[in-house]
């Protein structure tokens, strides 16, 4: 009888396992705009709004580290979304994305890339880079995930990030900071009793 009983556990359990791995799902629906910050360093300006279209502002929301010239950090793609712009403006990268979630908007990032030669990567820090992070071709027309490395800059530097409307006015991308999280459920094998996808949730910056 005990033999037995183990059996039917042991069946029950083997045909389980694989079934509720294939039945996990991260479906939901899509969020406004979620925009997650481009660098990891603190926020050191923050978004002023000005009075009119060519008055006096600040339209962007401005990361920077220490001023240590020896450490590099990663600058990132802050959403999923496809290249408008990419390129040089004076001195500064631009990189300009038109997020998946709302193809009228317009994010941008900005910094001041870095150059080096083999020997002058041995001389600065690079524990703030991650070298496993996807790197996708920064081209116009060309798509980009969140998180891939768009460059590199030095911790001292400045990165920008501003937002642009449908109507190409400048809005708070303060807001919009966040990580976009999706909480997984079970759903029937058989698609019976499918009940709406979960919710997409911007948790904001802390």
């Amino acid at each position: 009888m005990l033999v037995a009983l183990v059996r039917v556990l042991s069946s029950v359990t083997s045909s389980l396992i694989p079934a509720i791995t294939s039945i996990l799902t991260t479906s939901a629906t899509v969020v406004p705009l979620c925009i997650a910050t481009p660098v990891n360093a603190p926020l050191v300006r923050g978004y002023e709004a000005p009075l009119c279209t060519y008055c006096v502002g600040h339209r962007t929301l401005d990361f920077a580290g220490d001023d240590a010239e020896s450490v590099i950090l990663d600058v990132v793609a802050p959403l999923d979304g496809r290249v408008r712009f990419a390129g040089f403006v004076v001195h500064i990268y631009y990189v300009s994305i038109a997020p998946s979630m709302d193809p009228a908007r317009t994010v941008t990032v900005g910094w001041s890339p870095v150059e080096m030669s083999p020997v002058e990567m041995s001389s600065v820090d690079m524990t703030m880079v991650d070298r496993a992070a996807p790197t996708d071709p920064v081209r116009v027309g060309h798509p980009v995930r969140a998180g891939s490395r768009l460059g590199i800059t030095r911790a001292g530097s400045v990165v920008t990030l501003s937002l642009r409307n449908e109507s190409g006015d400048y809005e708070d991308p303060g807001p919009y900071l966040g990580s976009l999280k999706v909480r997984a459920r079970l759903v029937p094998l058989d698609g019976s009793g499918r009940r709406p996808p979960p919710s997409a949730v911007c948790r904001p910056v802390r």
